[in-house]
């Protein structure tokens, strides 16, 4: 990394997380509105691949100039990076400053406009919005995947190229360890602003927004919609509808591919969930344990390229070598990679629960049938629904990593968008647009299938265990 290049990755990163921010605030307005929740929730999980596919795809020579393009890869990666963005700033406490405080300070006229300024960053208002954005600057700093698609030589898509070119892995370490550097920095920053407080009882980010701010909410909802997901299913539907014939044929083709993608995506899903939930519900904290969820988040706060460089690096050693070549490094990394984003998303749901109702829904389960049946609805209304829905996210998350995947899939284990990836460096067609839509429909009907497990499963156990339970009274 030469020092300007440095820079200017520098400030494209602190310009996305910046806008993002900017996003997410405007975004604020449509708190609790279901659509709106949907839509953001599509935005994250679409795979980024899909997204840069379908902007490269687009005719125009304007896509060949370097401003336009770097400005285009900008928007697309803030607005991609809102929606959780947004979720960090509601999920942080309350600032020891908020509004109506920091009003009578700036009443009070002690100090400068620089002072002011500063603890309204550090300590007012605008603390959680900073914390957010040295949070997400990592993620925009290495974004990759979009990058790649629109030609943007961006840190990122330099480190990887040259590492898939066959580089030695000692000279990609090298080249990352100012842009990690850099990186580490902003989260060690986020955590110094919010370091002391984080026991701070939760309260609102900001007032509640006026109705005269919901239209240019619903117009950046709709904006980013447009961007994120309105051209790329349009993309993918115009080719396909050109290739309909061979959308069998290119199915049967990615099979083996697809399988490794779920199964990757599904294992470390669940291992994130689950490991999530532990951390999420621990005693009392101790410094022990602060140093040691700090080493599981930040790792995956890095970015994919970070873990799969890392992951390879470790790797290397004598006793990891004979794993180099199993599905384990890359179970490990995506894990990783989703940890941070697994606990932010428990964490929502805790906030979001409802104790007195959960246990009335735990009492329900000793009656006969239709009081079980009762507490499997009421227990999926308060707390499964949103359980499931967090977990399709980490799952779609899992499912369209590309980087990490790209450097550690083991050979016969290619997953689907690694291959696709590959596949796009001979430029656009019809099958590939065909390919990438069942690869998508694919994540999609993974999803279907999980849902209806378990929607029906413990609807069925409960039953059954009403059930016994009433013919062992019968019996007495």
């Amino acid at each position: 990394m030469t020092p300007s290049g440095g820079t200017a990755d520098a400030v494209r990163g602190v310009l996305i997380a910046a806008g993002a921010c900017a996003l997410a605030r405007s975004l604020m307005a449509l708190r609790g509105r279901r659509p709106a929740l949907v839509l953001l929730v599509l935005w994250s999980a679409i795979p980024a691949l899909a997204i840069g596919y379908a902007w490269a795809a687009l005719p125009g020579a304007w896509l060949h100039e370097a401003i336009p393009v770097q400005v285009l890869h900008g928007v697309l990666a803030a607005f991609r990076l809102a929606p959780i963005t947004l979720m960090i700033a509601c999920l942080l406490p309350a600032p020891p400053l908020n509004a109506a405080a920091f009003h009578c300070l700036r009443l009070s006229r002690r100090g400068s406009r620089a002072a002011l300024a500063w603890h309204w960053w550090s300590r007012g208002p605008g603390r959680n919005w900073l914390v957010a954005a040295l949070t997400i600057f990592p993620l925009a700093f290495s974004e990759f995947e979009i990058a790649s698609r629109l030609d943007v030589g961006v840190w990122a898509v330099r480190l990887f190229d040259a590492q898939a070119g066959g580089q030695y892995l000692a000279v990609t370490l090298l080249q990352a360890l100012p842009g990690s550097l850099l990186q580490f920095a902003a989260l060690a920053c986020a955590g110094l602003l919010i370091t002391g407080r984080m026991s701070a009882p939760p309260g609102a980010l900001v007032a509640e927004p006026a109705p005269r701010r919901l239209l240019p909410a619903w117009l950046v909802l709709a904006t980013g919609s447009a961007l994120l997901l309105g051209v790329p299913a349009g993309t993918l539907a115009w080719d396909a509808g050109e290739a309909i014939a061979v959308a069998i044929t290119q199915a049967t083709m990615l099979r083996f591919e697809i399988m490794a993608s779920l199964a990757f995506a599904g294992v470390s899903a669940l291992c994130a969930w689950l490991i999530a939930g532990v951390l999420a519900s621990p005693p009392a904290p101790s410094l022990l344990r602060r140093l040691l969820l700090a080493g599981l988040m930040l790792p995956g706060l890095l970015g994919s390229l970070f873990m799969g460089v890392g992951v390879l690096a470790l790797c290397q050693l004598p006793i990891l070598r004979p794993l180099a070549a199993t599905p384990l490094p890359l179970t490990i990394a995506l894990v990783l990679l989703l940890l941070p984003f697994a606990l932010v998303l428990r964490l929502f749901i805790a906030r979001l629960s409802a104790p007195a109702a959960w246990h009335q829904a735990q009492l329900l389960q000793a009656g006969d049938g239709r009081r079980v049946a009762a507490s499997v609805a009421l227990d999926w209304a308060l707390s499964g629904r949103r359980a499931w829905w967090c977990f399709a996210i980490i799952f779609a998350w899992a499912y369209g990593d590309l980087a990490a995947s790209a450097i550690l899939h083991p050979v016969d284990m290619t997953p689907v968008l690694v291959r696709l990836y590959n596949l796009m460096h001979y430029g656009r067609s019809s099958a590939l647009s065909v390919q990438l839509a069942m690869a998508l429909l694919a994540g999609l009907a993974a999803l279907a299938a999980a849902y209806a497990c378990v929607r029906t499963g413990p609807r069925l156990m409960a039953l059954w265990s009403a059930r016994a339970r009433t013919r062992g009274l019968d019996h007495v």
